[in-house]
């Protein structure tokens, strides 16, 4: 089973600083053979965020990439149709 990410979960996993960091982590070591996953507008999100909270736009790419690394993450396209309209 694989499970999408929203931006709160994803940067939870990626800010240390984050109230609900280990309980983050924790879920997703408990994944076992499942796997999360996220997609463009949750990547993009988490990068926003990261600047805004000072991190530099490199290092917001590479702590991304470091996620993506993980092998419990996947990537899910979205839909070329996605709008508000389809949801």
């Amino acid at each position: 089973m694989s499970y999408l990410l929203d931006a709160n979960a994803l940067i939870a996993i990626a800010d240390a600083e984050h109230n609900r960091h280990p309980l983050a982590l924790r879920w997703l070591g408990s994944l076992g053979k499942d796997q999360a996953a996220t997609c463009p507008t949750v990547e993009n999100a988490l990068l926003r965020y990261l600047v805004r909270i000072g991190v530099k736009p490199q290092g917001a790419w590479d702590m991304m990439a470091a996620i993506k690394g993980n092998s419990r993450v996947g990537f899910v396209e979205e839909p070329h149709s996605m709008s508000l309209n389809s949801l």
